[in-house]
């Protein structure tokens, strides 16, 4: 059987914890969430990790530091 997956995103972290409750509460959870490294205004990458971990410890979490390192190079 094929599995399907569905992508998503947001802006900044509490509307990505928003998104993982929902998905809790639907019983659709995430498997996984790419956090970027940078996320001004609001919650940091670390607190918004912490924050979805706390609804949803089995959640993967992966940091995209891409946009840090393609900065730190100038490009």
């Amino acid at each position: 059987m094929d599995k399907l997956f569905e992508v998503d995103s947001a802006y900044q972290g509490k509307e990505g914890l928003q998104k993982v409750q929902k998905a809790l509460n639907t019983g659709c959870p995430y498997a996984i969430a790419f956090v970027d490294i940078r996320m001004p205004p609001g919650w940091d990458r670390i607190e918004t990790i912490k924050q979805i971990w706390n609804v949803d410890p089995d959640i993967q979490v992966v940091i995209d530091t891409e946009t840090a390192v393609g900065n730190a190079q100038g490009s």
